[in-house]
């Protein structure tokens, strides 16, 4: 997993770490809660690539973190976290 220079800056504010954000991936995956498909548009370097919205609850704090799969289908395939910061409005839609 890596993350955007934007993802890191979200979680610096947090202060949690990308093995924070790997944790509530993991659980919310586990929990089967929902995950939006979406399309990349500010992160220059993937517009237009697919993504993914999750809004899992870490260390007390609603989040909103979207991700992509880069290298897609390849052995460098790897998760990539575009964005990870406070959920906007404070609660999940």
């Amino acid at each position: 997993m890596r993350a955007t220079t934007r993802a890191m800056q979200d979680m610096a504010a947090l202060r949690i770490t990308v093995a924070g954000v790997c944790q509530a991936i993991c659980e919310w995956i586990d929990a089967g809660e929902q995950i939006t498909e979406t399309i990349t548009r500010c992160d220059e370097e993937h517009v237009g690539e697919p993504a993914y919205e999750l809004y899992p609850v870490f260390a007390d704090v609603d989040m909103f973190i979207k991700v992509t799969i880069t290298e897609r289908g390849s052995d460098q395939e790897l998760l990539l976290v575009i964005s990870a910061h406070r959920q906007e409005g404070g609660r999940r839609p």
